[in-house]
């Protein structure tokens, strides 16, 4: 076996079990949550400097909408995913068999 696949066996087993970790307690769900959202906006804040990296206003003016439109996404996003868990928690199920979806994707 090599070392990449190791790797992967490691990484797959981990995020299988925060999955259901996230699904059984709502604790584990928010501080996930929480941090891949402070993940997804340092990558895309990176991602958006590194696109328009001019001092032009016509640039600053650009990233600076496509960083709020982007946060705005992020938060509508937890917003939806948390009323979801608290008002029905059947929902969650529909939730989970979506990030296992997502994660049989990668």
């Amino acid at each position: 076996m090599s070392i990449e696949l190791k790797k992967r066996i490691f990484t797959s087993f981990f995020l299988l079990l925060l999955l259901a970790l996230m699904f059984f307690y709502t604790f584990v769900l928010i501080i996930s949550i929480i941090i891949i959202f402070v993940i997804s906006w340092i990558e895309f804040h990176s991602l958006i400097s590194k696109i328009f990296s001019k001092k032009k206003i016509k640039d600053k003016s650009l990233r600076f909408f496509y960083k709020t439109i982007f946060l705005l996404y992020l938060f509508f996003l937890i917003y939806l995913i948390l009323i979801m868990k608290i008002t029905d928690p059947n929902l969650s199920v529909i939730l989970s068999i979506q990030f296992l979806y997502l994660l049989c994707q990668i």
